[in-house]
């Protein structure tokens, strides 16, 4: 079953990052990065901080600062030091076929962080925001575009991409659920 799904990751993979142009590599390497995710973050904090009171709001950007050591703990520190799945950009039977899209380090995968911190921040603000409005959406779909750019870009397997997702889902949820029991809805 594990070799089934390993193939398939790999196929999946193969096919999504084989659609490279010029143009697509510049763009998904640009979003990529963290710079860009603070600078798109902007909009949906600025609605946060209009929409909560002063202390509600801090206190929300602490949660979103332990929410990302959470996530990025969880994959950098656990799990990809304790599975040890190569990159498709470092593993030797793939190298050759894979197109690389700038430079990365380290050579383990499983799971992305980015997908994790991406949809553990989106799923915050999406929880905070929902009721004022669309800003709250916007986050969900920058962690999407970012997270396939790890694919097309060659340094994560689609597999790793979902899981970290997954993962990034579960650990904002439970941030907002502390946040909003003890600094939104504290009697």
């Amino acid at each position: 079953m594990f070799s089934y799904l390993e193939s398939v990751d790999r196929y999946l993979l193969l096919c999504l990052n084989q659609t490279h142009h010029a143009v697509w590599d510049a763009f998904f390497y640009g979003i990529t990065h963290e710079v860009w995710g603070c600078l798109f973050y902007a909009w949906p904090l600025y609605s946060m901080a209009k929409k909560l009171d002063r202390k509600s709001f801090w206190l929300g950007i602490v949660a979103l600062l332990g929410l990302l050591l959470l996530t990025d703990q969880v994959t950098s520190g656990l799990v990809k030091p304790g599975v040890r799945r190569l990159r498709p950009c470092c593993d030797p039977n793939l190298q050759q076929w894979v197109h690389v899209v700038g430079t990365y380090r380290g050579s383990y995968g499983f799971f992305s962080a980015h997908a994790a911190n991406g949809f553990g921040v989106a799923t915050f603000l999406f929880l905070v925001l929902r009721a004022y409005g669309p800003s709250g959406y916007l986050p969900l779909g920058w962690a999407a575009l970012v997270s396939y750019g790890r694919v097309y870009g060659g340094v994560h397997y689609p597999l790793d991409v979902v899981c970290g997702a997954l993962s990034g889902l579960v650990c904002g949820w439970l941030i907002y659920r502390g946040y909003d029991r003890w600094v939104l809805h504290k009697s």
